[in-house]
């Protein structure tokens, strides 16, 4: 055991060889140590060299070199786990779509032993060793503005919108790709806009188109099914809207119960959108508040606290404008026509809505 610094506590271990050297032990070396990472991947090192550095910390443990680099990860990666279910908790995340995507230099140590803990799906992302030096360079513009307001009217909802449109486009988000966020919350009297944007460096850094056949590949990908139950339902000039029927055993087995996946795939073939028991919905500008109403009306949720309204996603062009957090439908209405007032009437939209408690 030793203390790092004056400040830190003495349950620090490290190695020292015969020349008086010392050498940390890291969640990358006991990773090597079980041969988990890949010959590929930006932390693949010499497995004997860790195996040897970890056998006195095994010894001193009373356990197997392999049982002490497991005990090291199943320590560091349960504190990733935590981070992780508070993100699904606080996001209100269904666990069944959830994917963990690793980057950074480490992350083949971490993202996939993570993955099994909490028996998720995990993959290392594209050039996972400098994704995240190219994560600052390419930084996504983000804003939140906040207003406490009683029964905001759509006009004041739409104020707080325009607020924080205009704060990511003067910290240098390009204002063709701001999309924001909107949250009423009733119970605080809360308005909350959150707005989001690329910078041009990122726009110069687009992706090549993927056809139609590697889309829907992608969304059976997502969806955990073949791609023959994938069934394209709609499109954007840059947005494929594929959904599948999935089928699930209820009570013991006894009955089936079927519900209806969407995938929102872009041009790129990135899924940009994932809902369960979805409805999709095509429509022109010129119809959207008939629609929204019609659609509103049959998936809101009644309860012992009020009315749910469903989540909302609108499709138009390449953008997603998201109308899930609003309280009641004339605000949704009301946003739904800022978004698309500069496009013609009979410009092609889609609608993705799911019941909110599904």
């Amino acid at each position: 055991h030793l203390r790092p610094t004056a400040h830190d506590t003495d349950d620090y271990t490290a190695i020292e060889c015969t020349n008086g050297k010392r050498f940390s032990l890291t969640p990358t070396c006991a990773a090597n140590v079980l041969g988990i990472i890949p010959k590929t991947a930006f932390a693949f090192g010499n497995a004997e060299s860790a195996r040897k550095a970890f056998e006195p910390l095994a010894a001193k443990l009373g356990v197997s070199t392999e049982d002490a680099a497991r005990k090291v990860l199943e320590i560091s990666c349960s504190k990733v786990q935590k981070q992780i279910e508070e993100l699904i908790t606080e996001y209100n995340l269904d666990r069944g779509l959830v994917e963990l995507v690793g980057g950074g230099g480490g992350a083949a140590s971490l993202v996939p032993f993570t993955g099994k803990l909490m028996n998720l799906p995990a993959r290392l992302a594209r050039k996972a060793e400098v994704i995240s030096t190219i994560g600052v360079a390419l930084a996504m513009v983000r804003d939140v503005i906040e207003r406490n307001i009683v029964d905001p009217s759509p006009e004041q909802i739409l104020q707080v919108r325009r607020e924080a449109s205009e704060s990511v486009i003067k910290i240098g988000a390009l204002p063709e790709t701001v999309e924001v966020n909107i949250e009423v919350d009733t119970r605080r009297n809360l308005v909350r806009a959150t707005a989001f944007g690329t910078t041009e460096l990122k726009q110069g850094a687009r992706a090549a188109a993927t056809d139609l056949q590697g889309c829907r590949q992608a969304a059976a990908r997502s969806m955990k099914t073949d791609e023959s139950n994938v069934e394209l339902k709609s499109e954007t000039s840059a947005l494929y809207v594929f959904t599948a029927e999935i089928l699930t055993k209820t009570f013991f087995g006894l009955f089936d119960s079927s519900k209806q996946l969407a995938r929102v795939v872009d041009k790129t073939g990135v899924v940009r959108l994932q809902r369960s028991h979805a409805e999709v919905y095509p429509t022109t500008v010129g119809n959207i508040a008939r629609e929204l109403e019609f659609m509103i009306t049959k998936l809101t949720d009644f309860g012992d606290a009020g009315r749910d309204l469903p989540d909302i996603h609108i499709l138009v062009g390449a953008r997603i404008v998201n109308l899930s957090g609003l309280a009641e439908m004339e605000q949704a209405i009301a946003l739904a026509k800022t978004e698309l007032e500069n496009l013609s009437a009979d410009e092609s939209v889609v609608i993705v809505a799911a019941p909110k408690n599904v």
